[in-house]
């Protein structure tokens, strides 16, 4: 049964309105000063809410060796273990970056590569459409058919456009 906060406890009735010790009222000179609040997993047990398990600020934990959080991976081929051995340090490189600085590095490419005529537009596009190719494999097992379907779009449609460009063809009508 839930405690009411505002019943007094015994140690309460025991001080009879005195602070109690440890608290600021009570600590002598010199004496080490603590939080006025206490600690946060104690005030979070009070409060009847629950801190997240990897800390403030930390991302979400992903078991090793599930696929989706829910099934074990089967296994693992060479060939992935590979690209994510080579990829490792670039990956790690990304991660310390802003996370700002690769989303807008992938919008300059794109944005430079679908205004821009010419074969070197089809040559940005295509390292656009690379890169992505590239985290779709990283994350792969990871993704719900609909995020690979998604994805894979996004993929042929820069593509498309890479080709576009590369061919010459005018997809847009000048008057």
């Amino acid at each position: 049964m839930a405690r009411n906060r505002n019943t007094p406890t015994a140690r309460t009735r025991a001080n009879a309105g005195r602070p109690a010790a440890g608290s600021a009222g009570s600590r002598a000179a010199g004496a080490k000063r603590t939080s006025p609040t206490g600690t946060g997993k104690n005030q979070a047990a009070k409060a009847g809410t629950r801190r997240p398990s990897g800390g403030r600020g930390s991302r979400p934990k992903v078991a090793r060796g599930l696929t989706n959080g829910k099934q074990p991976a089967l296994s693992t081929s060479r060939a992935r273990r590979r690209l994510e051995r080579a990829s490792a340090p670039v990956l790690i490189r990304l991660n310390r970056a802003p996370r700002w600085v690769p989303t807008a590095v992938m919008l300059v490419l794109l944005l430079i590569g679908l205004f821009t005529p010419g074969s070197v537009s089809a040559a940005l596009l295509a390292a656009v459409a690379l890169i992505l190719a590239w985290l779709l494999a990283l994350a792969w097992p990871t993704l719900a058919a609909q995020g690979r379907f998604a994805r894979i779009l996004v993929i042929g449609l820069v593509l498309f456009s890479a080709l576009v460009r590369l061919s010459g063809l005018n997809v847009v009508r000048k008057h």
